[in-house]
C-alpha cells in the first residue's frame, strides 16, 4: 500500500528524471518539475530541503549550474510556491495513479470529491508469523543482462551457507555478478514477455537506513526467520552520504500470487521495519548475489515465516460498508440558513476537528487550521449543493459547488460546538483510563487524541520498564531522584490526556559545559514524541520567547526543548503555561484567540547552573547532571557511543517501557503510591509521579530539594528583608522609601558594610547610574508587599500616607 511519504518519494524521482530528460527547454522543465512537487511539500509528505537539493543537483547535471545557478534557484522557488496541501494527490490502496477526482488526507483515508462519501483504505495488518518451510524457491540469473533464469528450490540452511561463504567480487566488478530473486516467472527467457506467477520470499534492500545492523534487523524482524548481509555499497559514499547498506531475506508461509504481492510489499515497507527500498514492490526485480568485499558481514536468525494469509486476509476480501449519503443543500439568498445547514453537514466529516476554538484538520501529522478552500472541499464530500433554475418548461435543480461565501461565513462564525474536540496529535500508542494501550491509528474519542502513524512498541512490566529506561541513560552521572525526574519527562507527553491540570516546566541543568544536557533532553523527546518533538534555541528576550511558545502550542507539538538558556529562565507566558489548567493566546499573525482547556506541549529547558526568574522556580522540575570532571566532552568508554542512534534504534523497546509503566498504574486504579503534595501540580503528580513510585522508582519530587537555591528572586527578597530589618532596628519602626534610600547611599546602616548594602540594592534592580534609586526600590517593595520570608518576616505598608509618602515596616 502506498503511503503519502513513499508516493512523494516516487514523484520526486519522476521529477528528477523529468529535469535530466526534458521534453522542452531545460529551465521550463525545472520550474514545472518543482511545481509538480509543490503540493506534496505543502502537504508535509516530503521535506522542502530534500526537494530543493535533489532538483538543484539534477539541474546542475544538465548544465543549469554555474552562472545559471541563481536562475535555477529562482525557478525552483517559483515552482514550489504554487503548492497547496489540498491538491496533493495519492494512489489508491490497490496501486496505480488515481483520477484527479480523488485525494488522500493525512491518516491514509482517500476521499472522492464527486462521489457520495469517503472510502476508507484499510491499514496494514499487524505482523503475523507462520511455520517456516524447510526451503525456498529462488530464480538465478547468470548476469545483469541475462535474459533467461532458472528456478531452483534451495534448503534454508544452504541459502544461509551461500551467504556466509560469499566469494570475492569477480574481475568484471558488480556487473559480472550473478543475480537471484524469489519471484517465479512464466516465459522467463525474455525481459519483455515475462509473466508473474508467484513470489516465494521477501528480498528487502536497506540502502537508505543508517541504522542497518545486526541489532536493528533482529529487532525489525523479531520472531521471523531471516538472513541478512551487507552489500557492495556498504559504507561507500553515494551522493555525499556514507551509511550502512544491505539486504534481508525473509521466507513467506506460502507462494504469494501477483495479486497478493502489493499488499505483502506494502506491509513490509510500512516503516515499522526500517526504511526498505521502494524497489521491493517490483515483482520482477533481480538482486545481485552477495560478494565478500572489505567489511562484508552477514547474520541470520531462526523463527517463523511471514504469514501471507494473515496479511492478505484470505481469499475473500471484507465487504466495504456503503458510505453515508451526502446532505442535499439548496443555495438561496439566505446566507445564514445555507451556512447553518452546511455546518450541520460538516460536523459529519471524518477529518475536521475543533482545537482551541478553531476548526482544524490533521495534515502530515500536524494540526492545520482549515482555510476557505479547504472548507469548500470538505463540504463537497459531505453535502451536494444545488440551485433552483427556471427553464422554459418549469424549474430544475442545477448542481453547484459549495459557495465561497458559505465557507467564509462558517470560518467567521466560529461555531464549532458540534465538531469533535482535538487535544493533540501523537505517533505513539495511547494509554486509556483504567488501562489498555490503544494502537489503532486515527481519532480516539475517549482521549481526544489523534494517533498518526502508530509507532511500534514492545510492552513489558512496570519495574522492568524502569530498568529499560535506565539503560539508555546509564552513561549520565545523576542521582536516582534526577533519573526519576527524567523518566517523568518521558512519561508526561504520553500521559497528557490522562489528567486535567497544569504540567511543570522541566529543566535539564549541568554543573559544567559539555555534560550532554541537550542530548539528554533530546533523548526523552525521541522516545516520547518520535519525529514530533521540537528543538529550538532559548530566545534572547521575553517577546521572542512568548512568540515561540505561542507558535509551538498553536501547532500542537507534544514535546519542545528550549535549548541553552543563557539567562534566568522565566516569562509571563511560560508561567501561565505551567500554572493554569487552560491557556489562551492570540494566534500569531491574526486577531483570533486560541483557547485550550489543557496545554498539549511538554516544555523542557536546558541550561548550565540554571537560575529562575520570579515564581518560575516553584513550577520547575529540575534534572541535575553532576559531572565530576572539568572537560566532560573528552570522556571515553561510553556504553552508548552514539546516544541519538541508540535511542532511535531502541525506541520501540524504550517507548514500550514508558507505556508499560503508565499502563500498570492505570490498571491498578492509581492505588499503591504515597505522594507528597506539590501545589498546583496535584493532577500531574497523581498520574506521572504515582506511576513512577508504583513501579519502584524514587519520587521525582525529591529532585526539587535544591531548586530554592536557584531562585534568584527569592534570594534577592530574603536579602532585602534582612537589610530593611537592620535599618529599622537603628532608625525606628516606620520609614519611607526615601529615608531608606538615603541611608543606603550615605552608608548609614551601621550593621552592614557599604558594599554589602549596594550589592543587595543591585540584586533587586534598585540602582541607577551607580546610585540607589528610590523609585526602583519603591516598585520592588510594592511588589513584595506581604510576601513572607523564610524567617517569617514580611513587608507591610501603612494604611495612609504621611506627607504624600507611604511608610513601611518589617513585621515578624
Amino acid at each position: 500500500m502506498w503511503t503519502p511519504e513513499k508516493w512523494a518519494e516516487k514523484v520526486l524521482s519522476e521529477a528528477v528524471d523529468g529535469i535530466r530528460n526534458p521534453e522542452g527547454p531545460r529551465h521550463d522543465a525545472v520550474v514545472s518539475m518543482a511545481a509538480k512537487m509543490a503540493d506534496y511539500v505543502a502537504d508535509g509528505s516530503i521535506a522542502v530541503g530534500r526537494v530543493i537539493a535533489d532538483l538543484t543537483a539534477a539541474a546542475h547535471d544538465v548544465g543549469l549550474g554555474g552562472k545559471r545557478a541563481k536562475e535555477t534557484a529562482r525557478g525552483i522557488s517559483h515552482g514550489l510556491s504554487k503548492g497547496t496541501a489540498a491538491d496533493a494527490w495519492y494512489p489508491s490502496s490497490a496501486g496505480g495513479r488515481p483520477s484527479r477526482s480523488s485525494m488522500m488526507w493525512g491518516d491514509g483515508r482517500r476521499y472522492t470529491v464527486d462521489a457520495p462519501a469517503a472510502v476508507s483504505v484499510a491499514p496494514a495488518l499487524p505482523p503475523a508469523r507462520a511455520e517456516a518451510a524447510p526451503g525456498v524457491r529462488l530464480t538465478f540469473y547468470a548476469g545483469r543482462r541475462a535474459r533467461k533464469g532458472h528456478g531452483e528450490s534451495m534448503p534454508w540452511g544452504d541459502l544461509v551457507d551461500s551467504i556466509e561463504c560469499a566469494a570475492p567480487p569477480p574481475r568484471g566488478g558488480k556487473d559480472a555478478l550473478e543475480l537471484w530473486a524469489a519471484h517465479e516467472l512464466e516465459n522467463d527467457d525474455n525481459h519483455k514477455g515475462r509473466t508473474p506467477v508467484a513470489m516465494h520470499a521477501l528480498f528487502l534492500d536497506y540502502d537508505d537506513d543508517p541504522s542497518f545492523s545486526e541489532e536493528a534487523v533482529a529487532y525489525w524482524w523479531s520472531g521471523y526467520q531471516w538472513v541478512a548481509h551487507t552489500s557492495m555499497s556498504h559504507m561507500v559514499e553515494k551522493k555525499g552520504v556514507t551509511c550502512a547498506r544491505g539486504r534481508v531475506i525473509v521466507p513467506l508461509s506460502r507462494p504469494a500470487t501477483p495479486e497478493e504481492w502489493p499488499q505483502i510489499a506494502a506491509w513490509a515497507m510500512d516503516g515499522s521495519r526500517g526504511k526498505v527500498g521502494a524497489e521491493t514492490a517490483e515483482f520482477c526485480r533481480m538482486y545481485y548475489r552477495p560478494a565478500a568485499v572489505d567489511g562484508y558481514a552477514w547474520w541470520s536468525r531462526d523463527g517463523g515465516a511471514v504469514d501471507v494469509d494473515a496479511i492478505c486476509g484470505g481469499d475473500e476480501p471484507p465487504e466495504e460498508e456503503p458510505p453515508p449519503p451526502r446532505t442535499p443543500i439548496q443555495i438561496t439568498t439566505d446566507i445564514a440558513d445555507t451556512a447553518l445547514r452546511s455546518l450541520d453537514a460538516l460536523e459529519r466529516h471524518p477529518e475536521v476537528y475543533v482545537y482551541g476554538g478553531q476548526a482544524v484538520r490533521v495534515a502530515g501529522g500536524k494540526i492545520t487550521p482549515v482555510k476557505v478552500e479547504t472548507v469548500r472541499v470538505m463540504l463537497s464530500q459531505v453535502a451536494s449543493y444545488f440551485r433552483i433554475v427556471e427553464k422554459k418548461d418549469g424549474f430544475e435543480e442545477k448542481p453547484s459547488p459549495p459557495p465561497k461565501d458559505t465557507a467564509t461565513a462558517l470560518l467567521e462564525m466560529q461555531e464549532w460546538a458540534g465538531l469533535r474536540p482535538l487535544q493533540g496529535v501523537v505517533d505513539v500508542p495511547i494509554v486509556g483510563r483504567g488501562g489498555g494501550v490503544g494502537t489503532a491509528g486515527g481519532y480516539h474519542a475517549a482521549s481526544g487524541m489523534y494517533l498518526h502513524r502508530p509507532s511500534r512498541v514492545a510492552l513489558c512490566g512496570a519495574a522492568e520498564g524502569l530498568d529499560v529506561l535506565r539503560g539508555i541513560v546509564c552513561d549520565y552521572e545523576m542521582s536516582e531522584a534526577a533519573f526519576s525526574a527524567w523518566v517523568s519527562l518521558v512519561l508526561t507527553p504520553l500521559a497528557r490526556h490522562l489528567y486535567h491540570g497544569p504540567t511543570p516546566l522541566f529543566v535539564v541543568s549541568a554543573n559544567v559545559r559539555g555534560a550532554g544536557k541537550t542530548l539528554l533532553a533530546e533523548t526523552a523527546g525521541v522516545i516520547a514524541a518520535g519525529s514530533g518533538y521540537r528543538m529550538v534555541p532559548y530566545p534572547k528576550n521575553d517577546e521572542e520567547l512568548d512568540k515561540t511558545l505561542r507558535g509551538i502550542v498553536q501547532e500542537g507539538a507534544a514535546f519542545c526543548c528550549l535549548d541553552n538558556a543563557s539567562y534566568e529562565i522565566g516569562s509571563a507566558t511560560l508561567d501561565a503555561m505551567t500554572t493554569s489548567a487552560s491557556f489562551s493566546a492570540r494566534i500569531l499573525g491574526t486577531s483570533k484567540v486560541l483557547t485550550l482547556d489543557r496545554v498539549p506541549t511538554t516544555l523542557v529547558c536546558t541550561a548550565n547552573s540554571a537560575a529562575y526568574r520570579a515564581d518560575t522556580a516553584r513550577r520547575a522540575m529540575p534534572i541535575e547532571i553532576e559531572v565530576q570532571c572539568a572537560r566532560p566532552e573528552d570522556r571515553e568508554g561510553f556504553v552508548h557511543e552514539d546516544l541519538r542512534r541508540a535511542a532511535a534504534e531502541q525506541r520501540p523497546a524504550l517507548l514500550g517501557a514508558a507505556l508499560s509503566i503508565l499502563d500498570a498504574w492505570e490498571v491498578s486504579g492509581r492505588r499503591g503510591a504515597s505522594l507528597k503534595k506539590w501545589g498546583s501540580f496535584s493532577a500531574w503528580s497523581e498520574v506521572v509521579r504515582g506511576a513512577i513510585v508504583a513501579a519502584g522508582g524514587v519520587d521525582p519530587i525529591e529532585a526539587r530539594r535544591g531548586v530554592d537555591r536557584q531562585d534568584t528572586e527569592g534570594d534577592s527578597f530574603e536579602a532585602l528583608i534582612e537589610l530593611c530589618a537592620a535599618y529599622q532596628r537603628q532608625g525606628g519602626t516606620w520609614w519611607t522609601v526615601g529615608e531608606f534610600t538615603r541611608a543606603v547611599d550615605a552608608s548609614m546602616i551601621t550593621a552592614w558594610e557599604d558594599h554589602e548594602c549596594r550589592h543587595v540594592i543591585a540584586l533587586i534592580g534598585g540602582m541607577e547610574s551607580g546610585a540607589p534609586n528610590s523609585r526602583r526600590i519603591g516598585r520592588r517593595l510594592r511588589r513584595w508587599e506581604a510576601r513572607v520570608a523564610l524567617t517569617g518576616a514580611r513587608l507591610r505598608r501603612s494604611e495612609t500616607k504621611r506627607r504624600g509618602n507611604w511608610r513601611w515596616t518589617v513585621d515578624g
